[in-house]
């Protein structure tokens, strides 16, 4: 009897999915792709700094994008925007910020192995886990997540190649965690359509989506810069 009543449940919440519908496609699905395309706009403009300029070239661009992030962040920090706002400023910050970090390895400014990284990870989680605890405004948990997040996908993927590299007889495991991190990219899609209420969850699920798309790409292709 009850697994009738939760089936019916599950209909009647399958066939109601256009309740909210703008709010799911706004503060959801959009969200995904356009930090998705923020990401793609900003890796393609490291090749003509480069060309152009050289690695100065690529320090300034790594300024701007720094610029950037202190900008958008102290918006989001802002406690008169709405939540979505400042959520939107933060993701905005989160990306920026990553993208600099990336770019001063590339011009040799921080030199680190995977322990340096996995340190230095550790602090940061805990430091914002302090912050966190201390009622962060929306802006600034969307960007400590996104920069985060970044970070643990390229150490998880800088870790696949090198077992893979050390031990030939593994699987390809870069592949199967490509494909893995896709279905469950599709799967928080179907979530955000069928199962979620509020806005705000609808934004840090597009935040979780955009996690599984990095580590997508960065299976199959490697790292973007």
């Amino acid at each position: 009897m009850n697994l009738r009543i939760n089936l019916q449940r599950e209909w009647e919440r399958i066939k109601d999915w256009r309740k909210d519908i703008k709010s799911k496609l706004l503060d959801g699905l959009l969200v995904f792709v356009l930090s998705s395309l923020v990401v793609l706009l900003l890796s393609l403009l490291v090749d003509p700094f480069e060309m152009l300029l050289g690695k100065p070239g690529l320090l300034i661009y790594a300024l701007v994008l720094l610029a950037v992030s202190m900008i958008s962040l102290d918006r989001g920090l802002v406690q008169r925007e709405s939540v979505t706002i400042s959520a939107w400023f933060g993701i905005a910050s989160g990306i920026s910020s990553w993208l600099f970090v990336k770019l001063t390895g590339e011009v040799g400014v921080i030199q680190m192995d995977n322990t340096g990284h996995l340190l230095l990870m550790l602090l940061v989680v805990l430091a914002s886990l302090s912050f966190w605890r201390r009622g962060l405004p929306s802006g600034g948990r969307f960007f400590l997540a996104v920069f985060m997040l970044n970070w643990i996908a390229q150490f998880i993927t800088d870790v696949w190649f090198q077992l893979e590299a050390r031990y030939k007889y593994l699987p390809r495991l870069p592949e199967f965690f490509g494909y893995a991190s896709l279905m469950l990219l599709l799967t928080i899609v179907v979530w955000i359509l069928f199962y979620t209420e509020k806005p705000l969850q609808r934004t840090w699920l597009a935040v979780l989506m955009w996690f599984f798309l990095t580590l997508t790409v960065y299976s199959f292709w490697g790292q973007i810069i």
